[in-house]
Order: structure tokens, then sequence, then C-alpha cells
């Protein structure tokens, strides 16, 4: 005659002094355990979000230190192609401090501020190209008046993609 586990106590609980594993014990759980909640949250971590600021402020005290030189070694020849203007310059700047503050101050807004600074590094990015295609060439210089908008141009491509990254990081992109 063959007789179960059960019925010889090897399963049960009562007999049994050691307590079971959490594994081989049935998981009682309430509905509302069983239920899993799914929060979608967009946001920058606090590290991503400090770093994106900071090369935001650090490029536009570099772009604005180069306008300011810029215009200052070329102010006897306003007529100059290439030249930044004050307007463009301080648009894109302005533009860009905004979208560090808007980054840095809340990671759940920090989107908000990633597209504002997509917008303002693009327009700076064409301000920039404009000037390099502007600038007359000159043989006789060198490194040559185009050297700095160009320059200005690879890093307002690298910031560029600093708030690309940032926008990607901050949808789980």
């Amino acid at each position: 005659m063959t007789t179960s586990f059960c019925q010889r106590g090897i399963l049960s609980r009562s007999h049994d002094p050691v307590p079971h594993p959490a594994w081989a014990t049935r998981a009682t759980t309430t509905p509302q355990q069983r239920r899993s909640s799914h929060v979608v949250k967009s946001g920058l971590d606090a590290s991503s979000s400090y770093a994106i600021a900071q090369q935001a402020i650090a490029f536009a005290i570099v772009s604005g230190a180069e306008a300011a030189y810029t215009g200052k070694v070329n102010e006897d020849k306003p007529e100059t192609p290439g030249l930044p203007t004050l307007t463009s310059t301080l648009i894109g700047i302005g533009a860009t401090v905004v979208s560090a503050i808007v980054i840095k101050s809340d990671p759940g807004i920090a989107p908000v501020g990633c597209i504002t600074g997509l917008i303002s590094s693009g327009y700076i990015l064409y301000t920039n190209i404009n000037r390099v295609r502007d600038t007359p060439y000159n043989p006789e210089e060198w490194p040559g008046a185009k050297t700095s908008p160009a320059v200005c141009t690879l890093l307002t491509f690298f910031l560029l993609m600093a708030y690309i990254q940032g926008l990607r990081a901050s949808f789980g992109i």
C-alpha cells in the first residue's frame, strides 16, 4: 500500500518543527499586491542634469567671450562679413542659460530645458555656420579669420549632442 507524503506528515507544517523557507510555502498576496502599478516618469537624474547644465553654462561663457573678443578686435572694420552680431549672440546665449537653469532646477522638467537647449544651440549653430561661410578668406593670415567661428561651430555641435543625450536619457531611449 502506498501512502502520499501528506499522509505520512512529511509535507505537513503541523508536524514539522523547522519553518519552511519562503519558496516552499504558498505565497499569500492580496489583490492589491498582485496588481503592478507602473509610473511613467520622464526626467534626468541629478548627475546628468548637473553635467548638461554645467556644459551649457561653460559654452555660454566661451561663446560670449568669443563674440566679445572678435567684435572688439574688428571694431574698426564693422562692415566685415562674418562678424558676430550682438542680437544673435545675446539671443543664443540667453536661451542657453535659460535652458541650463530649467534643466538644473527640477529633473521632472528637464526635458523642457533640453528642448529649449536644442532650439537655442540649433540657432547658434546656424548663425556660426553662416559666419564661417560669410567670413572672407585671407591667405596671409594664420590660422585665419574662419578659425574662430569654425571652432565655435564645433563647440555648438558638442552642446547640441549633450542636449540630445539628455533628452534621450530623460525619456529612457
